[in-house]
């Protein structure tokens, strides 16, 4: 014990000062050189710059060992230019970087990774371009493992957020250019679009790594920022031994063996909290052994040694909360090293703050529970709409529920001007009434629109409360029960009206057949009344037979009961039979006037095609008689096209047409154009709800247009699957149309109405000549312009353009370009005979052998 009385107490005090110091080196050697070379000077930087920069250095030193390497093994190996320069690049890339960290250039010890971008156009580009050899797709995703490294490099290191942005725009715009040389490349990309979905896979991979990247860096300045904070912390506990220390503490010295181990310590220091602390004073225990001093009761001798002997060897701080029998109190132990086998520990009495961290934490539990059992999404706010806490919804309240996040502006939230001026209107509001504020937000979303119920209460002086609360289902089954209700209330408002119409139309035909029975008895009527009597029970009576039909059937469809009989029959025997029966209809209905057109493909003889026959009948018998009646002059025109898997049947007629509005809902049940023209025409309105669910049963669809001038035209089409077509003269047209071959050669057909269009076509088929179709006079020019045809067909009796004349424009346009002009013998104009701007004129109805051959004197020379 001798030897410790002749310790110097100055020499504890410059140890004290030793550990203020105890992030300076002990010794000085080469690595140290170089480290001090790079990095002396940094001191005066922020903590978070001082740690990116030493990690970044030892980053670059091994980098610098792995390209020399890398260069070692490159001369045992035959390497191009391209490739040395992308090695140069590489080492530019880490030189650069060094030798920003020596000249104290902060914000350019990371801008050298641009030289990332051109390694990978020398590697993965140019190399393959200058020798002519074909670059692979791979290229593409080899390119963006590069430059992911790059993202990655200034997630670590970079100390200005700009730089990842730069970098991500520079580094797509060489996933492009590497993509343009692919499909460019001297070999050529056969699967030009396989590229630019690699292309695009990579750039969604680069934007992804871009996320990432952002995520990493703010993680790891977050983590910077937290250790300087404990250095803060660290240099404060330092700083507090030498001045006015509120904690007990104390010194000691590890005491070994003779084979080094640890066997006991002995106390060097205490302060005089310690000694109040201890109940001794300080020359009871400096230079005492620890052993000697603590007693049993007040720790464990063996946990303490061995705890003190860690922290002392391994320089690693112990933090401990201890709860001491023997004082009855909590203590928190702090032990640390300032040097090897030297230990410093400080303790404080925290009792009274585990018991209130006991009851803040049992407070903050409690309203934690009471705030997760709210299910709406919270927010505090201050005047300026700025967001201090936000607490998001049990429930998802939108797609996006990031739109509000802590530390932004209500105005910077991805909310429209209207919302957001609103939002804080109301916060103004309820700032300066301080009153609760009820309002329903309409958000919009990717899913539609997002109803929020939104409160707003005062949070003391200067803060808002806001709550949110999706309402969204409730207010949608809300408005669904009103439009249910709407449609219930005009379900039942369309049936009333149906039975009233339909009380109307049975009792009219059943008037007429009981009042001519009742006459039929009387003794003075003759010969010629009686007949007519008659005709009127029979025609009533079928009248009435037809509404009860109507009525069955649509029972039927409605039960889903309807039943279909499949056959096959000729449509041509079909038309034939319908336009017999209105031929006579209309002179029944005293509409002699009107005149019914039968329209279908003159080269056609027959089609046989499978389907209901009676239904389709039933169909086209309901679109003639709705065509008959509801026409008073004119013309009816009805027939079919063939398209490439369909029948396109039509009924065209010049009446008084059907609404805009109106054409959806006629063929729903129990709904009518209008309640006025069903009194003046009758009808009971059941006859195109029937035949639309006829002809979708049919696998089918229908639908109306309105003419261009006057009345509407109805469509349906049935499927053609299975259907046999015979034409007219089979063996010498077909014979005949196979003998010319134009194959080359270009046809442009003008014509406004697709029937001719599809004839002309189907005659053609066989020639191998292409065609081009138009409809307008722009079309026309810009096609005679871009396509170059040999040939032009135009129908006279259609007009296809504004003036009239494409045919003189044309002409002038083009002096060599042939002009044939179909029309029908009735129809005359000025220009008609050849010679003019007309070179030929093929008559209609159009004859198969004349038509060829009038087209083959101009193609063939």
């Amino acid at each position: 014990m001798i030897w410790l009385k002749e310790i110097n107490p100055c020499w504890i005090e410059v140890n004290l000062l030793k550990f203020t110091l105890s992030f300076k080196f002990l010794k000085v050697h080469c690595w140290r050189k170089i480290k001090s070379y790079f990095l002396d000077g940094y001191e005066d930087y922020s903590f978070e710059i001082q740690q990116k920069i030493e990690y970044l250095f030892f980053f670059n030193i091994f980098a610098i060992a792995g390209v020399i390497i890398y260069y070692i093994t490159r001369i045992f190996i035959p390497v191009e230019p391209f490739v040395i320069a992308g090695d140069i690049c590489l080492f530019f890339f880490v030189a650069i970087s060094l030798i920003a960290i020596r000249l104290k250039k902060i914000y350019a010890v990371t801008f050298s990774v641009i030289f990332i971008p051109l390694a990978v156009l020398f590697y993965n580009v140019l190399r393959y371009y200058a020798a002519d050899q074909e670059i692979s797709q791979t290229t593409i995703f080899s390119s963006l493992s590069f430059l992911l490294f790059g993202l990655l490099y200034l997630s670590l290191f970079s100390v200005r957020v700009n730089q990842l942005i730069f970098f991500t725009l520079i580094s797509a715009a060489t996933l492009v250019l590497n993509c343009l040389f692919l499909i460019n490349s001297p070999f050529g990309f056969r699967y030009t679009h396989s590229a630019v979905l690699n292309l695009i896979g990579a750039l969604v991979e680069l934007g992804c790594g871009y996320v990432i990247a952002t995520l990493i860096l703010r993680f790891n300045v977050n983590m910077l920022k937290n250790n300087e904070k404990r250095l803060i912390q660290s240099s404060e506990h330092y700083s507090a031994l030498f001045s006015n220390i509120k904690d007990a503490f104390g010194l000691v010295k590890i005491i070994k063996d003779d084979l080094g181990r640890p066997v006991n310590m002995m106390i060097l220091e205490i302060n005089k909290v310690a000694e109040d602390f201890l109940k001794l004073t300080r020359d009871e225990v400096v230079f005492r052994k620890f052993s000697d001093i603590i007693h049993a009761d007040m720790t464990d001798f063996e946990t303490s040694l061995t705890d003190f002997s860690n922290v002392a060897l391994t320089g690693k701080e112990l933090h401990k909360t201890i709860y001491s029998k023997h004082f009855e109190k909590w203590l928190y132990v702090h032990i640390f090293s300032p040097e090897t086998n030297y230990c410093a520990v400080l303790i404080r009495d925290i009792t009274a703050q585990v018991e209130s961290d006991y009851e803040l934490k049992r407070i903050q539990e409690r309203n934690a529970a009471l705030l997760e059992a709210i299910p709406d999404a919270l927010m505090v706010c201050d005047k300026d709409g700025f967001i201090k806490t936000i607490k998001r919804a049990q429930i998802e309240l939108l797609e996006d529920e990031q739109m509000f996040y802590t530390g932004i502006y209500i105005t910077q939230a991805s909310l429209s001007s209207e919302l957001t001026q609103q939002l804080m209107n109301s916060i103004d509001e309820v700032l300066h009434s301080k009153k609760l504020k009820t309002m329903v937000l309409e958000i919009p979303s990717e899913s539609g629109i997002v109803y929020a119920e939104t409160r707003l209460m005062p949070f003391g002086d200067s803060e808002i409360l806001i709550l949110f609360r999706n309402l969204t289902s409730r207010i949608l089954s809300e408005k669904a029960l009103l439009i249910e209700k709407e449609k219930a209330e005009e379900s039942d408002r369309l049936k009333m009206a149906f039975l009233s119409n339909m009380s109307h139309e049975i009792r009219t035909p059943m008037n007429a057949i009981i009042g001519f029975s009742d006459m039929l008895s009387l003794k003075d009527i003759d010969e010629k009344e009686q007949s007519d009597f008659i005709y009127q029970i029979k025609s009533n009576g079928a009248l009435l037979l037809n509404l009860i039909n109507d009525i069955l059937d649509l029972s039927k469809i409605e039960a889903g009961e309807l039943e279909m009989h499949y056959s096959k029959f000729d449509i041509h025997k079909i038309l034939k039979d319908i336009y017999l029966n209105f031929e006579n209809e209309k002179i029944i209905r005293k509409k002699s006037d009107i005149q019914i057109l039968v329209e279908k493909q003159p080269d056609i003889k027959s089609i046989l095609i499978n389907a209901d026959e009676y239904r389709l009948k039933q169909i086209l018998f309901n679109l003639m008689g709705n065509a008959l009646k509801f026409t008073k002059a004119g013309t009816i025109t009805f027939g079919y096209n063939l398209k490439e898997n369909e029948i396109l049947f039509f009924v065209k007629d010049t009446g008084i047409g059907i609404p805009l509005d109106k054409q959806e809902i006629i063929f729903h049940r129990f709904r009518q154009v209008d309640d006025s023209n069903t009194r003046t025409f009758g009808g009971a309105g059941l006859g195109l709800t029937i035949s639309r669910n006829l002809v979708e049963a049919m696998g089918g669809r229908i639908w109306v247009e309105m003419n261009e001038h006057k009345g509407s035209t109805f469509y349906f089409t049935l499927p053609l699957g299975g259907a046999k077509i015979s034409y007219t003269d089979n063996t010498s047209s077909y014979q005949f149309r196979n003998t010319f071959n134009w194959k080359g050669k270009l046809i442009l057909i003008i014509d406004s109405e697709t029937t001719n269009y599809v004839v002309i076509n189907h005659l053609l088929t066989k020639t191998g000549v292409s065609i081009e179709w138009a409809s307008n006079d722009q079309v026309v020019l810009s096609k005679c312009f871009t396509r170059k045809p040999d040939l032009v067909i135009f129908d006279r009796d259609v007009k296809t353009v504004k003036n009239g004349n494409i045919e003189s424009d044309l002409k002038h346009r083009y002096p060599e370009l042939p002009i044939i002009a179909l029309k029908s013998l009735k129809v005359s104009g000025n220009n008609d005979q050849p010679g003019g701007f007309i070179d030929a004129i093929i008559p209609k109805p159009i004859k198969t052998k004349t038509f060829l051959e009038t087209i083959n004197s101009f193609l063939v020379a």
